[in-house]
């Protein structure tokens, strides 16, 4: 089970959506499991989803302070999507 567990997290960082997981591993039940919201298979597969974008977004929170226009304005629409009622703008020269 721990090496099931293992696998569908690895596929997840890949963003494989839960039926492609299901078929890497040869298991078509599994794509209910990975979605059914309390299952380990579903917590492995998200846990793999979620650490896969906390990679991506410190590379784009690094990009932002460096002066990258563009990931400055995907950060400020992660901000804003976390807290819409306090939206910020992006503002080029």
């Amino acid at each position: 089970m721990d090496k099931l567990l293992g696998k569908i997290e690895e596929y997840a960082k890949l963003f494989f959506t839960p039926k492609e997981v299901a078929i890497l591993c040869n298991d078509l039940s599994l794509n209910d499991k990975l979605q059914d919201g309390v299952s380990p298979e579903y917590m492995a597969y998200k846990r793999g989803v979620l650490t896969q974008e906390k990679e991506l977004r410190l590379d784009l929170i690094e990009l932002a302070q460096v002066g990258s226009p563009k990931a400055q304005e995907e950060v400020l629409k992660l901000i804003n999507k976390l807290n819409p009622t306090c939206k910020f703008a992006f503002v080029s020269d």
